[in-house]
């Protein structure tokens, strides 16, 4: 799939600081309702999260994430997800996590890190340990170092011990990687 060429000229626009220029390309793709119009609205969601030749508006920025995230992309959700819990609203933010957890490890990471911090029982207990292993299958470090040492606890049984020191040597392998730069850290 091609990029958008609208798209392209507003990325080259905000890199050489020409903001102006480039919001008024990505409100034309939203007027438009063209292609590109769900990354438009993303793009804009951080003009104004992050003040990109505008003041930072938070709400403004929420307003352009829940529009991309209307419109499939799946980055605004997980924006709108940390926007969501850096104002404290826990339960709407799982809620978005939980949306994108497929698909995103470090959506998977943090739904986990909520309902495991909210003792979940009941129903929702099933989900700590599935998105603890949905965020490590999907490569995220941390999930496969908090894997390693549940292992490496016995709290899985002493026989998966040795299990835990294996998944925890890969696990500092992977960290190398990641602080010798060759890869990423997948979604912290």
């Amino acid at each position: 799939m091609f990029e958008n060429p609208s798209l392209v000229q507003a990325k080259e626009l905000l890199k050489s600081g020409k903001f102006k220029e480039a919001i008024d390309i990505y409100q034309s793709l939203l007027a438009e309702r063209s292609d590109g119009a769900a990354e438009a609205a993303y793009n804009l969601g951080i003009v104004y999260q992050v003040g990109s030749g505008v003041n930072v508006n938070i709400a403004e920025a929420e307003k352009y994430y829940r529009l991309a995230d209307s419109l499939g992309y799946k980055m605004a959700t997980y924006r709108i997800a940390n926007l969501l819990f850096k104002s404290g609203n826990i339960d709407e933010a799982l809620l978005f996590y939980e949306k994108i957890a497929e698909s995103n490890p470090s959506a998977a990471y943090w739904s986990y890190r909520i309902l495991n911090k909210k003792n979940t029982v009941n129903d929702r207990a099933v989900f700590v340990d599935h998105y603890l292993e949905l965020a490590a299958n999907q490569g995220h470090v941390l999930a496969q170092r908090a894997i390693a040492m549940n292992f490496l606890k016995g709290e899985k049984g002493i026989f998966k011990i040795p299990l835990g020191v294996k998944l925890y040597i890969n696990t500092l392998v992977n960290m190398t990687r990641v602080v010798k730069r060759d890869d990423k850290l997948k979604y912290t």
